[in-house]
């Protein structure tokens, strides 16, 4: 269950899976970051597929000059099916540079529920941000895609119950809604934050992803998403339509 936290930073975590699992999610703290990509317009969606089968659909809902409304919901539980997660939907409102401001809990009965947001040291809290360029195609079940940028950041997660460090990597492309073709997590003791970016370093004007992905073989990953879908939700018209 713990592996849906690595999932995307507005994926909550949460600790069981069992008649409190309503309880729990109400109280839990949601990750401090999300990759927003540039020029957002309302509707713009991606919908991102796990590999316990279920499915995430990302919306943007509002967007003014200094911050954005984003969703977060599962329209597939998967492996989780009867967990009662798709009766959640996550809001949260970022500033320009994908940091949360705010989030808000919406259930399907109407109640909302303020959300905390993951400070330091707490579970769900996304470090520094470090970003590279790549080069090459990554194929996953949306089609092939050019991923441009590799973002590599630490997660604070509970293991058992203690803290510890997950190291995420994002495979990138940031004409994408909400940027990201693949994002994998790995333990920190198989994968440093600090190995990662000194690799990711070398690369200079942009390492192929090919190389990164054969880097990262053999370590242990905790989770992987891919895109399933993206695009924009709201129908086009034409004028006097």
């Amino acid at each position: 269950m713990r592996r849906l936290l690595y999932l995307l930073p507005l994926l909550f975590f949460l600790s069981c899976l069992s008649p409190l699992v309503k309880s729990a999610v109400r109280s839990t703290h949601i990750p401090n970051w999300i990759y927003i990509h540039e020029n957002p317009q309302v509707g713009d969606y991606a919908v991102h597929g796990t590999a316990q089968e279920a499915d995430i659909r990302y919306e943007v809902h509002a967007v003014s000059e200094d911050s954005i409304e984003v969703s977060q919901r599962f329209i597939d539980t998967g492996f989780l099916l009867g967990s009662g997660l798709d009766e959640f939907e996550v809001r949260a409102l970022l500033d320009r540079q994908g940091f949360v401001q705010e989030a808000y809990l919406l259930q399907d009965d109407g109640r909302k529920t303020r959300l905390p947001v993951a400070g330091p040291g707490q579970n769900g809290h996304i470090g520094q941000i470090s970003r590279f360029k790549s080069s090459g195609l990554l194929h996953v079940e949306a089609g092939y895609f050019a991923v441009t940028e590799v973002r590599a950041f630490e997660m604070w997660t509970m293991k058992g119950l203690l803290p510890g460090k997950v190291t995420v990597v994002h495979y990138g492309n940031p004409e994408v809604p909400f940027g990201v073709v693949k994002i994998a997590g790995y333990d920190s003791g198989s994968l440093t934050l600090v190995d990662l970016t000194d690799f990711l370093a070398q690369g200079g004007a942009g390492l192929a992803v090919g190389l990164i992905t054969k880097h990262l073989e053999g370590r242990y990953m905790n989770v992987e998403a891919t895109l399933l879908e993206h695009g924009n939700s709201v129908p086009q018209t034409t004028n006097g339509e």
